[in-house]
């Protein structure tokens, strides 16, 4: 995952936990981290996901796959783009913040029930290919064994590595 920090500090324990469909294509969810790994405060925000299609390339998409993440449910368009770039549909999802770098951030999350056991080799290989180098100096885990316990009662799906400069893991 790409860094994200307050304060200089580091975001760790980074989740989301769906609350619910809002509309046809609206979502609330939260999310949360704690600032640096080791911390036990987590810090909640309240957000929306919008759904859309993005372009078109042999057939017209059947499916959202791409959302904006916002604020306020009535301001989609104020919001950070993403679009999915794979889902297994079961363990893993890699999303692509077109908003940061000009689009070279990706961000893996892991489902929840999978976490222990960590993303797939496929959902790995997927990963390193779409978003980048393998370089270690690229990758940014935000999620760790020690934040089970924060999060536990709260089922989130935890964002396990996110990617800056282009590179993944």
């Amino acid at each position: 995952s790409f860094e994200r920090t307050t304060n200089g500090i580091p975001h760790a324990c980074v989740y989301v936990n769906m609350n619910g469909k809002k509309t046809n294509n609206q979502y609330e969810f939260e999310q949360g981290h704690t600032l640096a790994k080791d911390n036990k405060t987590v810090i909640i925000e309240h957000l929306y996901a919008t759904t859309y299609k993005t372009g078109v390339y042999n057939k017209p998409r059947v499916k959202d796959n791409a959302m904006y993440v916002h604020k306020y449910a009535d301001e989609p368009a104020s919001g950070f783009r993403y679009q999915l770039i794979y889902s297994d549909y079961g363990n893993c999802d890699i999303l692509r913040a077109l908003n940061r770098k000009g689009g070279a951030d990706c961000e893996l999350y892991v489902h929840d029930k999978y976490v222990d056991d960590g993303p797939t080799p496929n959902c790995e290989g997927v990963y390193g290919y779409a978003c980048g180098s393998d370089d270690l100096r690229y990758r940014q885990q935000v999620y760790f064994q020690s934040c089970r316990a924060e999060t536990e009662t709260t089922t989130p799906t935890p964002l396990i590595y996110s990617t800056s400069s282009g590179g993944c893991k």
